[in-house]
């Protein structure tokens, strides 16, 4: 079921959501919440948490092998109890927005190659390297389950901005 998508200042947007024990991927549940985010991603997002349509789950939805922002194509995978195990020291910034921020943007600073694990819908544990766009989506939607936004990891707050403003400095 397509579920509303919470906005800044909801109060689920800043908790940390707690753990889906393994036993309990294949529960009915859980399996709902998957459904929920898979039919509430929009055609324009690239990630989505289980806490940004109200369930405090660690559990998102995110194109975690994307490598251009632009490139259209959406392979978004289920990712549970997601954690990253190792961050390479070389940074980059990049913009990003929030669906649960509609028309904001900012720059944010994150490590670009990461080491990560998580659990996939079926329970089996996954382990890989992701770079550039994909490490970011998922560090932005793992910020997502432990009550951080992408303007809480804004170093110049100057860069925030509408899309208006945005679409004047960046062809989208």
């Amino acid at each position: 079921m397509k579920e509303k998508i919470i906005q800044f200042g909801h109060k689920t947007l800043r908790l940390q959501a707690v753990f889906v024990p393994i036993k309990a991927i294949s529960s009915q549940p859980i399996q709902e919440v998957i459904s929920n985010l898979k039919s509430s991603l929009p055609e324009n997002g690239v990630g989505l948490a289980a806490p940004q349509i109200n369930h405090s789950v660690r559990i998102f939805i995110a194109d975690i092998e994307k490598t251009e922002w632009r490139n259209g194509e959406l392979n978004p995978v289920i990712c549970i109890n997601p954690k990253i195990m190792e961050a390479k020291s070389e940074t980059a910034v990049d913009w990003e927005g929030c669906l649960s921020a509609p028309g904001l943007w900012g720059q944010v600073t994150r490590p670009d190659i990461i080491k990560v694990a998580y659990y996939d819908e079926g329970g089996t544990s996954q382990t890989k390297w992701l770079s550039g766009v994909g490490s970011r989506v998922f560090q932005h939607e793992l910020d997502h389950l432990d009550g951080i936004l992408f303007v809480d990891r804004m170093v110049d707050m100057s860069t925030l901005m509408t899309d208006e403003e945005f679409d004047k400095i960046n062809a989208r």
